[in-house]
């Protein structure tokens, strides 16, 4: 197999745990929405960016190896660009978990009964 082709797999692998969790969060989320009010939409938000966040760090990942092997990108190019597509995918987890907060302490909706 293709070293790049089985690099890229095993960095899938690492990260569908954590992307089928998303998924499935943000399921939930819009699932429950009226009984959740306004936390829902935080939630999934947030589930989304994180699920985004993880997306974006295979993509670079992906981009990069192929870069280095194609391109004979010099290393500053290369390291300025992990730096730009990891302040991105750090940008988008930390709110992605900041709404996963908010989700939390936002006032529920009135329960009746």
């Amino acid at each position: 197999m293709n070293e790049f082709l089985l690099s890229m797999l095993t960095n899938l692998l690492m990260g569908l745990p954590g992307m089928l969790l998303y998924v499935l969060g943000l399921s939930l989320c819009l699932m429950r929405k009226p009984s959740l009010g306004r936390a829902s939409t935080y939630a999934a938000l947030g589930f989304g960016l994180l699920l985004l966040s993880t997306l974006l760090s295979l993509g670079s990942q992906a981009w990069i190896m192929w870069s280095a092997q194609h391109e004979h990108a010099s290393i500053s190019s290369l390291s300025i660009r992990v730096a730009v597509l990891s302040i991105a995918s750090t940008l988008l987890s930390l709110t992605g978990v900041g709404l996963l907060l908010a989700a939390i302490l936002v006032r529920r909706p009135a329960q009746g009964g």
